[in-house]
């Protein structure tokens, strides 16, 4: 074996690894997903019906929530500030109206 080969075969173990880890990090925020699309969401500075998800965070994942902003009656707003308004998990004060509260395990 030459250290050209021992580079190569070491780089490939850390990009399995790294694959690896993506997905335990995926499955992790997928089970600790309290909100469907469809949902409606609020958080600290609007309220949002879910419309798409996303995993983020390192090296605890958690959700990100994006979708059409609401007004207090629950409609869509006519000006829509930002498309897709971005909502976190941890910053979830209620889902479809029940209180709710982010806990890392």
């Amino acid at each position: 074996m030459t250290s050209d080969e021992l580079k190569e075969k070491c780089m490939a173990l850390q990009r399995e690894c790294n694959d690896k880890q993506m997905e335990l990090r995926k499955q992790y925020a997928i089970e600790h997903n309290p909100v469907k699309v469809g949902d409606i969401v609020t958080d600290h500075y609007h309220t949002i019906r879910v419309e798409k998800m996303s995993i983020y965070g390192n090296p605890v994942p958690s959700m990100q929530y994006r979708g059409t902003e609401l007004t207090k009656q629950g409609v869509p707003k006519k000006h829509q500030p930002v498309i897709y308004n971005p909502v976190f998990q941890e910053n979830v004060e209620s889902i479809n109206g029940e209180p709710y509260k982010y806990m890392e395990d």
